[in-house]
């Protein structure tokens, strides 16, 4: 799973167009949520629930479960609650959405990502609040 940076600028940037709600604060406290379930797991389904936080512009999320993807786009100026989700599933070839995707989870992988750790979590959970992730 990949979550913006709450500690960059693509986030800060993010958190003034989505203003009604503090959206690093939301990042925190989801990676928190989803660290705590990562960490409940058995060790083999640990490994498989992998967690990065990425700086670069904010135009998706994406949750890539075994050979399908969840893909949702930010759109500049509104809230996230108004993004829309795309289910993605492989089919052949080299220029289908589910390709398109995996190509450029990859380069943000590669490219802007760090991977979240035990040793990194508290530096992207601090200062997040108390309750329920989003």
């Amino acid at each position: 799973m990949f979550f913006l940076n709450p500690e960059e600028t693509a986030a800060q940037l993010r958190s003034r167009e989505d203003s009604i709600r503090d959206t690093r604060d939301r990042i925190r406290r989801s990676l928190k949520f989803v660290w705590r379930i990562r960490e409940s797991l058995q060790e083999s389904a640990k490994e498989r629930l992998t967690l990065w936080v990425y700086n670069a512009t904010a135009s998706l999320g994406v949750t890539w479960i075994d050979s399908e993807m969840l893909v949702t786009h930010y759109l500049p100026g509104a809230t996230n609650l108004t993004s829309p989700a795309l289910l993605v599933q492989p089919v052949p070839g080299s220029d289908t959405p589910y390709a398109v995707y995996a190509q450029n989870v990859n380069k943000i992988r590669t490219n802007f990502s760090i991977k979240v750790t035990s040793a990194n979590i508290a530096k992207y959970t601090r200062g997040e609040t108390d309750g329920h992730a989003a």
